[in-house]
């Protein structure tokens, strides 16, 4: 008889709430986090507004010229190999681990998995390879290929933590997330995981956003508040956006332990 499942923790780092009470407050109020934005420097651009994050900033490549908020003690050796959207996953998963009232030490017992959706970081796959290629392939940075790829999350994720359960990433576009959380549901409900962590993110940067300009997929409104219409027969694109939100799946019986 499938196991019953139940959801014990939540973290949020998203344009409209960096908190679960933020977040809420936004969609009772009907808040978005959509601003305006100048990719490259260039005016000319079509696409004109983001869903952005406040009180992070992780536009660059260079994790030293990041910043985020001081509750978050995030060693350098954990920096070193994330991405953008890596800051942002490592953040959720704190506030979901608190909300689900675990210590970081208690999901390292094997019985605690990972999945993550993510289709890897093009601001840093896009850095990494145009310092391959201007260098004459002299010059690569040791961390590249775990800092851009698809699997980042779950590379830099399971290690910081010390994650002996089940590891996997998933890309699958937009569906990526419900396939993480499908498959993380059936491993609680089928006895192979007794807790499971699921987080998707990522990131809102020229490598990420534009080429989905090019494919003429986003809205072309300047305006951030009538530039998201996804029900409007009006609509013209989808806005881009950025953030992670974490959940803290766990068997019934086990929670209750």
């Amino acid at each position: 008889m499938p196991r019953q499942a139940v959801v014990t923790g939540l973290g949020f780092i998203t344009p409209i709430g960096n908190t679960r009470a933020a977040v809420t407050q936004s969609l009772r109020a009907g808040r978005h986090g959509i601003e305006r934005v100048e990719f490259l420097h260039n005016p000319d651009l079509t696409v004109k507004v983001v869903g952005t994050i406040k009180e992070f900033s992780a536009q660059t490549p260079n994790w030293r010229e990041w910043s985020w908020p001081d509750e978050y003690d995030i060693p350098r050796e954990a920096l070193r190999g994330l991405s953008p959207h890596g800051l942002f996953s490592l953040c959720a998963i704190e506030q979901a681990l608190r909300d689900a009232q675990l210590e970081n030490a208690a999901v390292t017992d094997g019985a605690t998995g990972l999945y993550c959706a993510s289709a890897g970081s093009t601001l840093l796959a896009y850095h990494h390879v145009h310092r391959l290629m201007e260098t004459r392939g002299e010059r690569c940075g040791p961390l590249s290929v775990v800092s851009s790829i698809a699997g980042t999350l779950n590379f830099n994720l399971a290690a910081h933590y010390g994650i002996r359960g089940a590891v996997g990433g998933f890309v699958a576009a937009c569906a990526s997330s419900s396939h993480a959380l499908g498959c993380a549901l059936d491993d609680i409900r089928l006895g192979r995981q007794k807790r499971m962590i699921v987080v998707g993110a990522e990131e809102a940067t020229a490598e990420s956003i534009l080429p989905f300009a090019a494919m003429r997929a986003l809205s072309t409104n300047p305006d951030p508040d009538t530039a998201s219409r996804p029900f409007d027969t009006e609509r013209d694109g989808f806005v881009g956006s950025c953030g992670a939100v974490a959940m803290i799946i766990e068997e019934a019986e086990f929670a209750r332990q």
